[in-house]
């Protein structure tokens, strides 16, 4: 092999690494949170693991893959990263009514004590999981993955498929095998969202909102 070659192949190989790291690094995280660190919160812990992938997914993007974080949807933002930010939330909510429809009409049991627990959490905790979930989920599920499945194999179908399944699954130890109805359609909204306006910021914003309503700004107004 000539150093070319060689040189040719150094992105290819670390585009694939960056693509594992991505889909399977949070399935690491989702482990540790089966285990109690000493000496530092356990939601802490995950947050920093969870920045910690995503920065060093931008580190192999920047390095050896020599490529920007343009290429990740991560431009410069502009105002109409607000407007198709909201409309992609009104879409996941309309999406999601549907899919907790069939739960009931199925009779699956919701995840009330995933819900119940997250909710139970001090505001504080709660705002630092929905944004790490909505900043680094977006990084690594669609703008990674997304971009490198499909630069690496040229199929926009691999591109949607593998990234979608993996956020799907990733949702399956702490929430169940009911929530995935919810999970799965809305995995595939934010994935083909993402390739048709490869605009990050959109997807975030709207990700934030989708976990925010629920878990930040209806609790403002319940009776204590």
């Amino acid at each position: 092999m000539t150093v070319a070659e060689t040189t040719q192949r150094a992105p290819v190989r670390a585009g694939w690494a960056g693509v594992l790291l991505a889909l399977g690094g949070p399935a690491l995280i989702v482990l540790a949170a089966y285990f109690t660190p000493s000496g530092l919160d356990p939601l802490v812990r995950r947050a920093v693991i969870w920045i910690g992938f995503s920065v060093l997914s931008a580190v192999l993007l920047l390095g050896p893959e020599r490529s920007r974080l343009s290429e990740l949807g991560l431009g410069r933002p502009k105002w109409s990263s607000l407007g198709w930010g909201l409309l992609l939330t009104v879409a996941f909510f309309a999406v999601g009514a549907a899919s907790y429809a069939c739960i009931l009409a199925l009779g699956l049991p919701a995840p009330t004590a995933a819900f119940a627990g997250l909710a139970a959490l001090p505001f504080w905790a709660r705002a630092v999981t929905v944004l790490v979930a909505a900043v680094c989920e977006e990084v690594l599920f669609r703008g990674y993955a997304v971009t490198r499945v499909r630069g690496l194999t040229g199929s926009p179908v691999l591109a949607f498929l593998i990234p979608a399944a993996a956020f799907t699954a990733l949702h399956l130890p702490g929430w169940g095998p009911a929530h995935l109805l919810f999970v799965a359609p809305g995995a595939a909204l934010l994935t083909l969202w993402f390739q048709w306006r490869r605009d990050l910021w959109g997807n975030i914003l709207a990700h934030f909102l989708v976990d925010a309503i629920p878990f930040l700004i209806a609790p403002l107004f319940l009776p204590a």
